[in-house]
């Protein structure tokens, strides 16, 4: 049965492939597919090359084949130059001065000269070569200096950042009499390899390179970076300072890891920061950009609903509003943090690292400093460098102009196009294009079964509940899927044999990426009426990506809210409207247009939410559905103090997600999940000896840090385990942080790190502990005790010991107390869990009765009493403020 269930789901798959990729998003085969290919290729040649040279090695000695590889080829690039020298490192290091020497006298690549002066590896022996060089009648320097302008550039440049400032202007001055042109491809290449924001050139050829941040010790440098990908060689600029903060743009959660190059940069500590490292999700800051693009986004909307109030077809403001302050945020959020990260007195060197023309386009450059332009400090700090890595030369005719940018002024005053794109034919282009899609959705036939639909989206965290809520609608009714967005793969395997390829309907994610003409007018609006918007760094913003906030903030949702509203129509002139509309997760926005859809066809709506949320945090939305389906009493009255619902339409019904186990037996499971865990990651949990867990989060490390010595504290001189679980949005030099934490407490003995499955971890524990994550509830639902920690009078925006009925501690000395009292007698908190398991029984029996329910109850409502009134509708999908902030 396993084998013939595996072929029915991989036929299931291969059936469901077209639709994925004709819904996909533009771009998405490329990612998925051909950037992998690439980059698997790319570290394939980097392999083979590695072995070559360890036969080499093995054949003739490393110092032979250092020569043989200059030999072979004199233009090497520098990911062979760096896989030798890292080769070398590790298993000849007597050689690496050798290789250099020869990289010196035999590199004809500019780049590789100016890594091997920033590189920890090289940096010495390079400096050793250029202190003897002579320009002798026999120089290799001389010759390669005479053919090449980036030659001359490069060894300028490598010996400004190498050699003692009178040593280093007596080379300039040699160099240039040996090649006295000095084309702009020179200048540009020498100020691509640091020139600062406010410093006025040096007198000779090495312009601004005097002046640069690179030449002395650092003791903390700050660099900002669009892309991982476009500067590969972010670790050579680390060497020479103490401690490194980088922050790159599209990391939004600080995952890059430079581990496998940290060579090149010795001891030097490094930090990756993201966004919300500073700003997090409930400080004053992030609440903040949130009102900021909310307010922006609102004044927008209505301005486009009043400008046009008979031709634009403005169905669903409020979707439109929240779509448009989405897509406005985290470019927002990042602007603000990167304005901390600035004005921050803590770092003596910032860097601005653009990327080369083979990794960058001179859009994505352009793009990335017009942006930092508007941080009015970086403007005018001496602190600030710029370099742009591994330039071809467009990238280096690009960075004088790039420079003027950022020691600019962004304008945010506009003139008026003459000639404006005309809107009435755009709108009916749109039109037309959406009518041309409708033919593809496929028809909905009677059975004897209600129709029932489903609108979902792939999000990660809500996959396997959108899939569990599909079977059981599979079996209520006759059951269509508006799939809206994501990966429709990754859905369509979680679900069983009750769901048909044919039940899925892709909705286009790319029906906006062709409608060139209201693109182009909304632009137009949007470039007019960005001197309205404030703050001026929310302008700012939107000015640098106009396109981008046009097409993804405004056209998109308002295609996709058309298309929804198109296809109600036909169904209901086909007479085939479903009885009921579930919608998951409703905080997507493309899920939150079918409500508005629906309403307009008088059909019903429920929202079911799987995981337990409140108002507290400011980017949820109030809920515009008929019915709100909960996880618990606690989060029904959370819908109702905070997202717009009465009690009658929240009822309780649990969720695919929490389903405690049923008979459960405690002992037994602890000892497999031991077991288990033991001979996966090499540890020992003895007998008798009781194991803790901790659960962190990625919240304010000042506070979460704190809550870690409580409970390191708490634990001391009690004989336990103590695991470490952290989130996976923590860093890994947060993970880091923890570990010197223990050190610190001398707690090494009793604690372990793993990175294991947290259901594992929670029923491998004889108590979990944690500040307000979700696992406080699942860790119940499995009848581990539980203790919430606060540091002090902080309080959390969701009190998790409240939902499960159990402790809150704020210090070490009544946290030790109570634990070795659980040490002593486990029962009462065991009954804990029991208790409230019984309380909610949803929560032991299982989801599927009460959804069942629910949806069959509002099916059989006359629509009179299923749909809310207007009146008790929320007029906007937005939380109401002011929002509370919390130290965490």
């Amino acid at each position: 049965m396993p084998f013939i269930s595996r072929i029915r789901g991989l036929f299931k798959q291969v059936r469901t492939l077209p639709k994925a990729f004709a819904q996909a998003k533009k771009g998405t085969i490329k990612r998925k597919l051909v950037t992998p290919f690439k980059q698997n290729i790319r570290k394939a040649r980097i392999k083979a090359f590695r072995i070559w040279l360890n036969i080499s090695d093995r054949a003739v000695g490393p110092e032979a084949s250092n020569v043989t590889f200059w030999r072979v080829r004199d233009t090497h690039e520098w990911p062979n130059v760096e896989t030798r020298l890292l080769q070398l490192a590790e298993q000849h290091p007597d050689a690496l001065a050798h290789f250099v020497e020869q990289s010196y006298q035999a590199a004809c690549n500019p780049h590789v000269i100016i890594n091997l002066a920033r590189s920890e590896l090289s940096r010495d022996a390079l400096r050793t070569c250029l202190m003897n060089e002579t320009f002798g009648a026999d120089s290799n320097a001389q010759q390669r200096i005479q053919r090449s302008q980036l030659l001359l550039g490069a060894f300028i440049a490598t010996a400004t950042l190498l050699l003692p400032e009178e040593k280093a202007a007596a080379f300039a001055a040699q160099a240039t009499e040996i090649n006295p042109q000095k084309t702009k491809v020179t200048r540009s290449f020498i100020d691509c390899c640091g020139k600062s924001i406010t410093a006025t050139p040096h007198t000779d050829a090495r312009r601004y390179l005097p002046a640069s941040g690179f030449r002395s010790p650092k003791s903390h440098r700050l660099i900002i970076a669009a892309s991982n990908r476009h500067v590969p060689t972010l670790p050579l600029l680390f060497q020479g300072a103490e401690k490194v903060t980088v922050f790159i743009l599209d990391d939004l959660y600080g995952r890059v890891s430079f581990e496998d190059r940290m060579q090149h940069c010795g001891d030097c500590q490094v930090d990756v920061e993201h966004l919300r490292s500073r700003i997090t999700r409930f400080s004053p800051d992030y609440h903040r950009v949130h009102e900021d693009t909310r307010a922006a986004a609102e004044s927008i909307v209505h301005a486009l609903d009043e400008s046009t109030p008979d031709a634009f077809p403005m169905t669903d403001i409020a979707g439109t509003e929240i779509a448009l302050a989405d897509t406005l945020f985290f470019p927002c959020l990042q602007f603000v943090a990167l304005e901390k990260l600035v004005t921050s007195p803590e770092f003596d060197h910032i860097v601005v690292a653009m990327g080369g023309s083979n990794t960058a386009t001179p859009k994505a450059n352009s793009d990335f400093v017009r942006m930092l332009s508007g941080i009015e400090e970086l403007r005018s700090d001496n602190r600030v460098e710029a370099v742009c890595l591994s330039p071809n030369t467009a990238g280096l005719n690009a960075f004088a102009d790039l420079m003027k940018v950022l020691s600019t002024k962004p304008d945010l005053s506009v003139e008026a196009e003459p000639d404006k794109q005309p809107l009435l034919p755009a709108i009916k282009a749109m039109q037309n294009r959406i009518q041309a899609v409708l033919p593809t959705f496929p028809e909905w036939p009677e059975t004897d079964k209600p129709r029932v639909l489903l609108a979902t989206s792939q999000v990660a965290a809500y996959n396997r509940s959108s899939a569990a809520y599909s079977e059981i609608l599979a079996d209520i009714g006759n059951l269509k899927i508006a799939f809206l967005g994501g990966n429709l793969m990754a859905f369509s395997q979680l679900t069983d044999e009750r769901i048909r390829p044919d039940t899925i309907v892709p909705m286009p994610q790319s029906a906006h990426q062709s409608d060139r003409l209201l693109h182009a007018w909304l632009t137009e609006f949007l470039e007019e009426y960005v001197h309205h918007v404030g703050p001026s760094y929310v302008a700012h913003v939107i000015l640098n990506r106009l396109p981008s906030v046009a097409r993804d903030g405004i056209l998109a949702y308002l295609t996709h809210a058309t298309l929804c509203d198109a296809w109600f129509t036909r169904l209901k002139a086909n007479d085939q409207l479903p009885k009921i509309a579930v919608l998951t997760p409703f905080r997507s926005v493309r899920v939150t247009a079918f409500s508005e859809a629906a309403r307009r066809h008088n059909v019903p709506t429920i929202a079911v939410e799987p995981h337990g949320l409140n108002a507290s945090y400011c980017r949820y939305s109030k809920v515009t559905a008929d019915f709100y389906g909960v996880i618990s009493q606690f989060f029904a009255q959370a819908a109702v103090d905070g997202f717009g619902m009465s009690l009658d339409r929240a009822p309780v019904v649990g969720s695919p997600r929490l389903e405690a186990p049923v008979d459960y037996d405690l002992a037994e499971r602890t000892a497999t999940v031991r077991a288990e865990l033991s001979e996966a990651n090499e540890i020992t949990f003895p007998q008798g000896k009781p194991v803790f867990s901790f659960f962190s989060q990625p919240s304010d490390w000042s506070q979460i840090s704190e809550v870690w010595r409580i409970i390191l504290e708490a634990t001391d001189n009690i004989d336990c385990t103590l695991v470490l679980k952290t989130h996976p949005e923590e860093t890994a030099s947060r993970v880091a942080a923890y570990h010197a934490i223990v050190q610190e407490l001398n707690a090494t003995a009793r604690v372990v790190v793993l990175e294991a499955d947290a259901i594992a971890v929670i029923e491998a524990s004889d108590l979990v502990m944690s500040g307000y994550s979700a696992t406080v509830l699942e860790a119940a639902l499995y009848r581990r005790p539980v203790f919430c920690v606060t540091n002090g009078d902080t309080q959390y925006p969701l009190n998790q010991h409240e939902i499960i009925g159990g402790p809150l501690f704020s210090d070490a000395p009544s946290l030790r107390r109570e634990i070795n009292a659980l040490i002593e007698n486990p029962q009462p908190y065991h009954d804990l869990c029991s208790t409230f398991l019984q309380r909610e029984p949803q929560l032991l029996e299982g989801f599927e009765g009460p959804f069942k329910k629910l949806v069959s109850d509002v099916i059989a409502l006359p629509p009179e009493r299923a749909l809310r009134s207007d009146e008790a509708r929320p007029k906007s999908l937005f939380i109401d403020g002011p929002h509370q902030v919390f130290k965490i």
